[in-house]
């Protein structure tokens, strides 16, 4: 017989061994990670907002793109959620981006490292491509700095001091300052309610301040107080500085001032 039996050809076994070695790459990268688009850093694992199924959230799967001087940041995770208090106002800076310090939320203490603890929050930056005012597809530059990437449309604008948000992006470690940030940053929301502090104000001055803190009025209830704190809100549940689901109900208590 001048036939070869199948697993003896050379053929065949260069076949074989060509399909092993593609096997073995398919499962390298499943376990790095590499297909979902970057390589999840398991130190972020059990940190709150960097469980690396964060999904429908916007993340850009170059979470370094738009960024001037991109190799000063260590990714170490791709797509981050983080929550906290707006406590500086933000700056322009010299290559487009638009920075601010966020103190966190309970929870999210350990998105910050002792030089963030120095400064006062977590640093997060807008990178110009994702800022208001530049046309989706174009490229953007700021300034004498070029190459910046094309415009996203995301129109991701600075918050207020004192806004309590939801902030979501790539967060990293700068090395040149030594401190992590959120950089760049793709989504700024609304964190929820936050209880304001409306004692002593008048009614309609507390509907005003909760209203604007994504909480609404619960039920008014009223009882005996000082004079000087007739019509004035004297109470409030839960207390102020709660923080409550969206659209969390605060009920209020209200002065009737000194009994006739």
């Amino acid at each position: 017989m001048t036939g070869r039996v199948a697993g003896h050809n050379p053929a065949v076994r260069v076949a074989r061994f060509m399909l092993g070695l593609a096997l073995l790459a398919c499962l390298a990268e499943v376990l790095s990670a590499c297909g979902s688009g970057g390589a999840r850093s398991p130190t972020t694992y059990g940190v709150e907002g960097t469980t690396a199924t964060l999904r429908n959230t916007g993340c850009d799967p170059s979470p370094r793109a738009g960024v001037h001087g991109p190799d000063r940041l260590k990714v170490v995770s791709p797509c981050a959620a983080f929550q906290g208090t707006v406590n500086e106002a933000p700056v322009k800076n010299p290559d487009g981006d638009v920075s601010f310090q966020v103190s966190p939320d309970p929870g999210y203490a350990s998105f910050l490292n002792a030089q963030n603890r120095r400064e006062g929050g977590l640093h997060v930056e807008i990178v110009p491509r994702d800022q208001p005012g530049c046309t989706p597809g174009q490229p953007v530059h700021a300034g004498d700095v070029p190459d910046l990437g094309t415009c996203s449309g995301r129109d991701v604008a600075a918050p207020e001091v004192g806004a309590h948000v939801r902030i979501i992006g790539s967060w990293v470690l700068d090395r040149s300052n030594g401190w992590f940030e959120i950089h760049p940053t793709w989504r700024i929301q609304p964190a929820g309610c936050r209880v304001p502090q409306v004692i002593g104000q008048s009614l309609r001055r507390a509907r005003t301040m909760i209203l604007r803190n994504l909480c609404v009025i619960g039920k008014i209830a009223h009882r005996p107080s000082r004079g000087r704190l007739k019509d004035r809100v004297i109470g409030t549940r839960p207390r102020p500085g709660s923080l409550l689901r969206w659209h969390a109900r605060v009920n209020l208590t209200v002065g009737l001032g000194r009994r006739s």
